[in-house]
């Protein structure tokens, strides 16, 4: 599918995103692995372009036996970016440049060699930005269609970090955080759809850009229908429920 054309069946659909865990890393199923699963589900080609390092366990992400398309009904690519301990660090925007000029070459690659189809529809997170700034440039190649994902609030965020009382910070975001606004700023303006965590997000984020795109608001969560609930103590006061659970 490209801009002009309309909507055939299936899709072919990337999923962008470094930090939520993959299939075999814990349950329940998080944002984005829900996300590929339902798409998939609906008779969508769904690839996943991750990180070959986990955010959340600090640590190197190896394929766990569990990523297969016959099990989960989509595919996954892992990039790989240097580690980095903390999440608030020099070596952590280092790691997303490396996701960011990484997922660039090989998703060409991966296209140009008949690996991959060409993408209908690319769904990126943001953060990072360099994700979602990859994306875009690809989207643009490929005569895709890009969808941005706020996941966070990037650079409000590093507000809290900066040094002083409030009225100090005031006037030190725009000089150390102003660069990441625009950043964030063009992307949204180039976005076919934005997708966001939370309404707020979308109208601090989108705020003061021009024209309208498609928004929808989809708060996190995991379906934990397909989980057993956890026993729980008894009316009675009998908690040998809660014991057994212990």
């Amino acid at each position: 599918m490209s801009r002009s054309e309309p909507s055939p069946l299936p899709l072919s659909i990337w999923v962008v995103n470094p930090f939520d865990d993959v299939p075999g890393e814990c349950l329940p199923p998080l944002r984005f692995w829900t996300l590929c699963r339902v798409l998939a589900g609906r008779g969508h080609d769904v690839t996943w372009w991750t990180a070959d390092f986990s955010h959340r366990r600090k640590a190197p992400r190896l394929p766990p036996p569990r990523i297969t398309e016959d099990e989960e009904g989509f595919g996954i690519r892992m990039v790989p970016v240097r580690p980095y301990r903390r999440n608030v660090s020099f070596a952590r925007l280092w790691s997303h440049r490396d996701f960011g000029r990484r997922l660039e070459q090989r998703a060409e690659a991966a296209v140009a060699s008949g690996e991959l189809e060409r993408p209908d529809v690319i769904l990126a997170s943001m953060p990072p930005l360099e994700g979602a700034e990859s994306a875009l440039r690809l989207a643009r190649r490929l005569d895709s269609l890009l969808v941005v994902d706020l996941m966070d609030l990037w650079p409000e965020t590093f507000r809290r970090l900066l040094p002083g009382p409030q009225w100090l910070r005031g006037l030190l975001a725009p000089v150390v955080l102003g660069g990441m606004e625009r950043r964030r700023r063009t992307l949204l303006e180039a976005a076919d759809g934005i997708s966001s965590a939370t309404r707020t997000y979308a109208e601090v984020a989108l705020r003061g850009l021009p024209g309208e795109r498609p928004t929808h608001v989809c708060h996190l969560g995991a379906y934990l229908q397909e989980y057993a609930a956890p026993a729980r103590p008894r009316p009675d006061g009998d908690d040998s429920s809660a014991r057994s659970v212990a």
